[in-house]
């Protein structure tokens, strides 16, 4: 039988495909986080009988009462035609509305009369934390579109093929890096998106779950937090786990689980350490290094489109000296463990551009 490893998507509403396969490569079921009102079209992936990927909303009442879908479509043109582009402003603004449909001027000038001191509600923080994750995961969305696009015009190659000589031009965008769709989000809304994410979603958290994210750049983000904000000098536990994995995402479902079944009896007791990791998170991680090598040597990479590289952080719970909000954030992560799911060429990429 197939040793379960359940982990949960942090922070994305979604993720492609692809990226879902390469996280089954090593791990699962995987948990999904949605904010209410943000609809995918039904994914092969989802559902059925193998109960691979669950799809989890906010409770009831966490849901927006509004017509969400409509206010959303007022924030994107507030953003394009106001100088103020605070989701917050944008809420206070909204509370001073009349009963007949609000131009973009008129939320303008609500903001106006109000100014900036009327004291958010409930709802209007139910309402911020959606309108935070839908426009991340648009920004995502968007990002990606760009990048398949881009990839496609370098594999399509120039116009002026054949019209020049050989390796006088290389094409139009064959200089061009790719987008990165992962790394998207700059630091500020990432701090937002955290709060949304913790405050929808925390019913559904347990002390010890597993977090996952195929992006560098939030493993790196929440690593910085968490080195800035902790007390790390009274030997709080700070170290992470790296090593690699067959990259299974080109094979059909059915193949991919077989093989990671098949694949048990190595795996098998390198999954139950990270399960176990706390009970004892020191001795724990040091028998997940010795143990994780042995399976990387022991993997059938014949199997595979490539390689994955996992990195494994565990957030062992300490004591916040720091203050600003940020802390909020932080002991959301206590007795946590985050991995970051991405293929080697992306790693040796992004370490060459950072080099």
């Amino acid at each position: 039988m197939m040793k379960n490893l359940p982990v949960i998507v942090f922070p994305h509403s979604s993720l492609p495909e692809e990226s879902i396969k390469r996280v089954l490569s090593f791990f699962g079921p995987l948990t999904i986080f949605r904010p209410w009102f943000l609809d995918r079209p039904p994914s092969a992936l989802e559902g059925g009988d193998l109960g691979l990927i669950r799809v989890l909303r906010p409770p009831p009442d966490l849901k927006p009462k509004r017509d969400f879908k409509a206010l959303l479509s007022a924030y994107k043109g507030w953003m394009r035609a106001g100088p103020d582009k605070s989701i917050i402003a944008f809420l206070k603004a909204r509370r001073g509305r009349t009963d007949r449909e609000d131009t973009t001027w008129e939320i303008r000038g609500a903001l106006r009369q109000r100014g900036e001191t009327a004291k958010p509600s409930e709802e209007d923080d139910t309402l911020k934390w959606h309108l935070i994750l839908h426009l991340a995961q648009e920004i995502e969305d968007e990002r990606r579109d760009a990048d398949r696009m881009l990839k496609a015009l370098k594999e399509k190659g120039s116009p002026l093929k054949g019209a020049v000589e050989e390796g006088e031009y290389q094409g139009l965008f064959a200089d061009l890096p790719q987008f990165d769709a992962d790394q998207t989000l700059d630091v500020s809304l990432l701090l937002q998106v955290y709060e949304a994410w913790f405050s929808l979603f925390e019913g559904h958290l347990r002390g010890h779950d597993l977090l996952v994210t195929p992006d560098r750049h939030v493993m790196n983000h929440v690593t910085d937090l968490w080195q800035e904000y902790g007390d790390l000098d009274r030997g709080t536990l700070d170290r992470e786990v790296a090593f690699r994995f067959p990259d299974l995402s080109h094979l059909r479902l059915e193949e991919l689980l077989e093989i990671r079944g098949r694949l048990d009896k190595k795996t098998g007791e390198l999954k139950q350490t990270i399960l176990d990791l706390r009970k004892d998170p020191a001795g724990q991680l040091a028998r997940l290094d010795a143990l994780s090598s042995e399976v990387e040597n022991e993997s059938p990479w014949d199997l595979s489109s490539g390689s994955l590289k996992l990195l494994l952080r565990y957030f062992a719970p300490y004591s916040v000296t720091k203050r600003g909000g940020k802390e909020r954030i932080l002991k959301h992560l206590f007795g946590k463990a985050m991995i970051l799911v991405e293929t080697e060429e992306a790693h040796h990429e992004r370490n060459a551009i950072k080099d």
